[in-house]
């Protein structure tokens, strides 16, 4: 079953958010096991992974710079929340084709508001 991280991306305020705080933030994508990491099982429209452009099948690999090798879904997920507004690095594997040569990406993405 594919982990959400914080799943609904949105651009929503919450309560909170409008009383100062910010509310929980997501990337607006979702995963499985795989490899040394978690594949990309789906990227939210106009969420900011696909704005930054990550996409369906890249491994997720790092999250601020910690390695999700040995990770449980759960705890991958833990590592991709934060509030929204707040920034997290990204480290990818991505396979341009199939057999393709693995390149390794980076993206840096702001957490947007979870839609209530």
């Amino acid at each position: 079953t594919p982990s959400p991280s914080g799943c609904a991306a949105g651009s929503a305020r919450s309560r909170a958010g409008e009383q100062g705080r910010a509310g929980p933030g997501t990337i607006g994508l979702a995963f499985t096991r795989s490899g040394r990491g978690f594949s990309v099982s789906s990227v939210r429209q106009e969420g900011p992974a696909r704005l930054a452009g990550i996409e369906v099948g890249d491994e997720l690999i790092r999250v601020d710079g910690i390695g999700l090798g040995g990770k449980s879904q759960k705890a991958a997920a833990e590592l991709l929340k934060g509030p929204a507004g707040s920034r997290v690095r990204l480290a990818v594997i991505r396979r341009d084709d199939e057999g393709g040569v693995p390149r390794e990406l980076e993206f840096v993405l702001a957490r947007a508001e979870i839609m209530q």
